[in-house]
């Protein structure tokens, strides 16, 4: 248990700043086990044909070299979130306004990892304040180092303060019409929602900012929470290693409607909307009863026709969720950039 004085430090810190380190969430081998795990399903991935593959891969901003692998809820992996849940649950309850930290909702569950080589994603917050999300649910996500994450590895960055109201708007006004604009489908008729924010909407962000950006470099089991509303981004990897993230989502489950923008990678068809905390409580079965109703959103329709112009910002905005980022014989070999993530490369070093 957290004691009391070390407790309010951290929620003041998240409330204040969107984002909090914490001490160890998960013991460190309970880490390394998850992580084996997550390693030899991405291995086991290689062997599907490029659309089932795609299928089985969660949206992710500037997915070249990086891959988001949702995660069944084996022995070991729910033993990881009932721990991390176990021990963040008096920081998630204060930062969320609840009593019981058993109320909120599990809304993503996966394990986050970017190749070596891979660039610095585009400044962007999973949910948006302004426009048809003002008032909608707060998510707060939760990233656990499965190793030591140094700083060449491409940490987690995170610009604190940014998860107001007040800076969205601030954004959204200096970004001018279009990012006013409502996010857009990154993929035309694809299975799951994966809005994305324009760059420009993350470069205004990053200039506007209130303070200068957060590394978080972590050791094994440690764990960061963040506001889903702040503005962050997974940095450049020039390790020669993988970093691999476990992560996790957790949403005011007492009506608030779900905000639009958010992924939902991971729901529950058989509880309606999304599987509760309760249901993971140690008190359960050692068992997985749920496994088999964890799985990728496929329920939520990716709109229809773009326009050339759409489909234009679209591909400046994000790249497509490649499935060459497990597939190291196609891509980590390949050196190789597009015209987009030229631009995209430009931009940020012009900040």
């Amino acid at each position: 248990m957290v004691p009391q004085t070390a407790l309010r430090k951290q929620l003041t810190c998240l409330k204040s700043a969107g984002v909090c380190r914490v001490g160890q969430a998960v013991d460190p081998g309970l880490a390394a086990a998850v992580l084996a795990e997550a390693d030899a399903a991405a291995a086991a991935l290689q062997e599907l044909p490029v659309e089932e593959l795609q299928q089985q891969l969660a949206p992710i901003h500037s997915a070249s070299l990086r891959h988001d692998l949702p995660l069944s809820l084996t022995s070991a992996a729910r033993g990881a979130l009932v721990q991390a849940v176990q021990r963040l649950g008096p920081l998630l309850q204060g930062a969320m306004g609840k009593s019981n930290v058993q109320s909120l909702r599990l809304v993503e569950f996966g394990a986050v990892t970017s190749h070596p080589g891979a660039e610095a994603q585009t400044w962007h917050a999973d949910v948006d304040l302004v426009g048809e999300d003002e008032g909608a649910a707060q998510i707060c996500c939760i990233f656990v180092a499965l190793h030591d994450v140094e700083k060449d590895m491409g940490p987690t960055e995170v610009l604190p303060g940014t998860h107001h109201y007040a800076f969205h708007q601030t954004v959204s006004r200096a970004a001018g019409p279009k990012g006013r604009s409502q996010r857009r489908p990154s993929i035309r008729g694809g299975p799951r929602p994966c809005s994305v924010q324009p760059r420009h909407v993350g470069a205004t962000a990053y200039r506007l900012a209130p303070h200068r950006l957060k590394l978080l470099t972590l050791r094994r089991g440690e764990a960061v929470v963040m506001d889903a509303a702040s503005f962050h981004r997974g940095g450049a990897n020039d390790s020669s290693s993988r970093r691999t993230l476990l992560h996790f989502a957790v949403m005011d489950g007492d009506g608030a409607r779900p905000p639009s923008s958010f992924t939902y990678t991971i729901v529950s068809k058989a509880r309606s909307p999304f599987l509760s905390l309760a249901d993971l409580s140690p008190s359960a079965s050692t068992g997985c009863p749920h496994a088999s109703a964890i799985e990728v959103v496929s329920d939520h329709s990716m709109g229809s026709q773009r326009t050339l112009e759409e489909e234009h910002e679209a591909g400046d905005e994000i790249d497509r969720p490649l499935i060459s980022t497990i597939n190291t014989t196609q891509v980590m070999g390949s050196k190789k950039r597009t015209r987009e993530e030229d631009h995209e490369a430009g931009d940020e070093k012009k900040k």
